[in-house]
């Protein structure tokens, strides 16, 4: 290639970053943010009740079995539960959070 091809390709490919620089539909990334729903028994609680500890069963295409600490939605979201409670909650994570969406108290087990 010529000196004046390779000009032209610059400029093209320069000319073309702009287009898509001022273009921002183009730049939006898809949403991080994913609903999942888990059982899992209460470990404790964060200080004014503003977070729950819980080790969750397995919650399938998200992880494994663990215990972790989620955030609660409101301030009265976790207050009629104690620990050891068996919970069914959902929650959205995103950017590192995991929030408290739903919680109910999972019906005693029978022996």
């Amino acid at each position: 290639m010529n000196i004046m091809h390779w000009l032209s390709l610059a400029l093209f490919l320069g000319l073309g970053s702009v287009a898509l620089a001022n273009d921002t539909s183009m730049l939006r990334l898809p949403s991080a943010t994913s609903t999942h729903e888990a059982t899992g028994q209460i470990v404790s609680f964060g200080a004014e009740r503003t977070t729950v500890k819980i080790a969750h069963d397995a919650i399938p295409g998200f992880m494994g079995a663990m215990t972790m600490s989620f955030e609660a939605r409101t301030p009265t979201q976790l207050r009629d539960f104690v620990v050891d409670d068996r919970v069914v909650f959902s929650f959205t994570s995103a950017e590192g959070r995991r929030v408290i969406e739903t919680i109910v108290k999972q019906p005693a087990r029978r022996r």
